[in-house]
């Protein structure tokens, strides 16, 4: 009989922890380091280890889902592939995927923080990576390949002003 009278109180405890969204940890500095964090790696003029252009796409609130040119991936040699954006504040679903979304990357562990590297694994249907933007601004969103188009790591890093 305890359980039936506590269960209510529970369970609206857990509603009020929940109605404040995801939160973004105030401790961690949105800039990265290293070349995945490199907002100005030049372009080579070559595709790299991947034939076809790659993409972030996701729930971006212009292209839900759509590989957008302005979210077009440059080669920048080593493996590594990168766009810098304007991004908006917030949570996005994303993946890094070719227009025939073959290949796709996703983070190993599902999400990703703002300026840490993060594990690179096979992306597919319902692998998202999420991803808590802190801060309206200019990011570079990066992956890395190995030579035989395995997945190495990646990271989103805010670009310093």
């Amino acid at each position: 009989m305890k359980l039936k009278a506590l269960l209510p109180v529970l369970l609206s405890s857990a509603l009020v922890g929940c109605a404040g969204g995801p939160s973004v940890d105030q401790n961690i500095n949105p800039v990265g380091s290293g070349p995945l964090a490199d907002c100005s790696l030049p372009s080579l003029n070559e595709s790299g280890p991947i034939r076809p252009p790659m993409y972030v796409t996701g729930t971006f609130s212009d292209s839900n889902w759509m590989h957008d040119e302005h979210r077009r991936m440059s080669y920048k040699g080593n493996g590594i592939y990168q766009v810098v954006m304007d991004t908006e504040e917030g949570p996005i679903n994303f993946q890094f995927a070719s227009m025939g979304w073959k290949p796709q990357y996703t983070a190993g562990e599902g999400s990703m923080t703002v300026g840490q590297e993060a594990e690179l694994v096979r992306g597919g249907f319902m692998k998202d990576t999420r991803v808590i933007i802190p801060a309206e601004g200019r990011y570079v969103w990066s992956f890395q390949v190995d030579d035989n188009r395995q997945p190495v790591r990646a990271m989103i890093s805010q670009c310093k002003p």
